[in-house]
């Protein structure tokens, strides 16, 4: 009886958890032009995308209904199943935790928002489906561990001029030599480590991680598969890593999650940036993903495995009124 009690007060506590205040608007869209001509001025501030916890204040930055599924229902972009819509318009969310909350409960109290905003209905299942398993391949993998985390380290300061940018609220230095430009991230992502990323003549992009798990690495391969990605390598640790993708297959998949929605492209470029060969933006997603793998010692072997999903049967495209 004790334990029964005990049950249904935790299931009131999960069911109760919502933002003391939020505010829901339609983002605004992304000009590439204008933040292009900022940029060539000097430092410039780029639009928060992604969530970003802060103390007690939760924002969500240019994110379609579909993103914050994702985070409401702790599931990757690849086990939900709603409409395509879901993926174009974006919104921009402030919120404010009740005191006490953390950072934990906020899947919990952005799925009672997007309930009552957008009246979501959507329900859970587990069943057999395809993916791609990420295994160490013959040989042996290729990559170094991952030094031991300083926590007394000092970033270098940025090379003369060189330009500083915040992007999701990280810092990102740019720095440009002969025609080219290498950008670098404190910090990285999710405790990834400083992540460089510089793009080549052939229009490649070149990322040194400097530690990564193979978490964070089937997390990062999920976004650039049409598959979700299971670690099958059985290596445990952090590791430093380099990816090389090329940008026909990150603006292929970028369109086909709907980031591209709403961003302001320059005319007639085609939907492609500047530069760029025309009818770039029309490769295979992922065509070139297991190569770069196969660089890593790694490789993608397709197969199946029990996932949850996540499936979306009703919401509004616009949510009511603050």
């Amino acid at each position: 009886m004790r334990s029964l009690v005990l049950s249904i007060l935790v299931s009131g506590l999960a069911f109760g958890q919502t933002f003391d205040v939020a505010t829901i608007k339609q983002a605004d869209p992304i000009n590439i032009q204008a933040l292009a001509a900022a940029g060539r001025t000097g430092s410039i501030s780029l639009p928060n995308i992604g969530m970003r916890v802060t103390g007690n204040q939760v924002n969500f930055g240019y994110m379609s209904l579909r993103d914050l599924a994702t985070i409401a229902y702790a599931v990757k972009p690849t086990q939900i199943k709603a409409p395509d819509w879901m993926a174009q318009q974006r919104f921009d969310i402030q919120a404010l935790m009740p005191e006490g909350a953390d950072q934990k409960q906020v899947p919990a109290m952005l799925q009672a928002l997007l309930k009552d905003r957008f009246k979501l209905v959507a329900h859970k299942d587990s069943k057999e489906q395809d993916v791609m398993a990420l295994e160490v391949a013959k040989g042996g993998h290729k990559m170094k561990e991952a030094a031991p985390v300083d926590p007394n380290a000092v970033a270098a300061a940025p090379a003369a001029g060189a330009q500083t940018m915040t992007f999701g609220g990280q810092q990102v230095t740019v720095n440009r030599s002969g025609g080219g430009a290498t950008a670098v991230v404190a910090g990285g992502p999710a405790g990834t480590g400083g992540v460089k990323v510089s793009m080549g003549q052939d229009m490649q992009m070149h990322m040194e991680i400097e530690r990564m798990t193979m978490q964070q690495l089937v997390d990062q391969l999920t976004t650039m598969n049409e598959l979700q990605v299971v670690d099958r390598t059985g290596l445990t640790g952090a590791f430093q890593v380099t990816l090389d993708i090329s940008m026909a297959d990150m603006l292929a998949v970028a369109r086909r999650s709907g980031a591209m929605a709403g961003v302001a492209l320059p005319a007639g470029l085609g939907g492609a940036p500047a530069g760029m060969p025309a009818g770039l933006g029309a490769a295979d997603p992922g065509g070139d993903i297991s190569s770069t793998v196969a660089k890593l010692g790694l490789r993608l072997e397709k197969t199946k495995a029990v996932m949850e999903s996540v499936t979306v049967e009703s919401a509004e495209k616009l949510p009511t009124e603050n």
